[in-house]
């Protein structure tokens, strides 16, 4: 659970610190010009004591410069990271990618089964491992309070475990660490986390225990035919779309007992941990440059989602794939 810090204060202080160091410097500085540029008599017994003082004041105001440049310097950067902590919700919140492209390769996902992107697959593959593990190792630290629960049925004062391994693989088919999550054979997966941690509710039909999601892939070359896409878990009524389960919507948070809710060892809120899909995508084996939309749909017959566009998170995740 990550906290956030509100910087307005900060910003302010910002403003205030710099002006009063900036002045500091200045009468420094002006203080050495009267010294410099008074009028003296001319005494050579006292001008090498006067250039070394002179020498030395300037070696005193440029250390002062540099240590005020400094805390100007880590202000600023604090007011950025209280910035990226204040990312709308649209960002924060709904769909997120792992791996993390944009950490990792400039937002494009780079692919070749060559041995020269060993070294990029595995950055990928590192990237998958980390999240699950610890994933899964928070879900299993909250002991009683994470239960197994029937499709579609929600656990009172608990929270629905996740089931990965089930979740992952169909059939013989799917996304997991024995073949590096398709990375080694052409089928290079990837993993949608739908965080919501802003209480939004799906209106569906009673009978309806799964949003459904999906991804839409464009060629750049008109010619090509986009590649294959196949979901872990999917929609059970329709193994062409993905599946997340309601019961994990909202990411709800479990009371203590004690008037408050469950917290971190940190003091913060815990929430439900997010519902998963991955993607496997059956690349070609040539040069391609595709664009992949994926998102939650609110259109599917027999899966209508009344209030969508009310969900303030993030609904569709658009990146690039590059095959070379």
């Amino acid at each position: 659970v990550s906290g956030y810090q509100r910087v307005e204060d900060l910003e302010t202080m910002q403003i205030d610190d710099t002006q009063q160091m900036i002045g500091e410097g200045r009468n420094k500085r002006s203080f050495l010009d009267q010294i410099i540029y008074r009028e003296h008599s001319y005494d050579p017994r006292v001008m090498g004591q006067r250039t070394i003082f002179i020498g030395l004041s300037l070696i005193v105001a440029a250390a002062l410069s540099l240590v005020a440049l400094t805390i100007v310097l880590s202000m600023a950067s604090a007011a950025r990271m209280g910035e990226r902590d204040r990312k709308p919700e649209s960002i924060r919140y709904g769909l997120q990618l792992v791996p993390d492209l944009h950490q990792l390769s400039e937002g494009v996902l780079l692919y070749s089964t060559s041995l020269d992107a060993n070294e990029t697959r595995q950055k990928y593959v590192d990237g998958i491992n980390e999240f699950l593990d610890t994933y899964v190792n928070e879900q299993n630290s909250r002991g009683t309070y994470m239960v197994d629960c029937a499709e579609g049925r929600s656990a009172g004062n608990k929270w629905c475990r996740f089931d990965t391994k089930r979740a992952f693989s169909r059939e013989g088919r799917g996304c997991t660490r024995y073949d590096n999550f398709g990375y080694d054979s052409g089928s290079p997966c990837v993993l949608f986390a739908l965080k919501d941690e802003i209480q939004w509710r799906p209106k569906v039909g009673s009978n309806v225990t799964e949003i459904p999601f999906k991804c839409d892939i464009i060629p750049n070359a008109r010619s090509s035919k986009p590649p294959g896409a196949f979901y872990f878990p999917s929609l059970k009524n329709n193994l062409r779309l993905g599946a997340f389960p309601t019961n994990k919507l909202p990411s709800k948070t479990i009371a203590d007992g004690k008037g408050g809710e469950i917290t971190d060892e940190e003091g913060e809120t815990l929430y439900d941990t997010p519902s998963l899909i991955f993607v496997k995508l059956a690349l070609p084996d040539v040069k391609m440059h595709y664009t992949i939309s994926c998102g939650l749909k609110d259109d599917i017959d027999g899966y209508e989602i009344k209030n969508l566009a009310d969900f303030r998170g993030r609904k569709i995740f658009t990146f690039d794939v590059i095959v070379n």
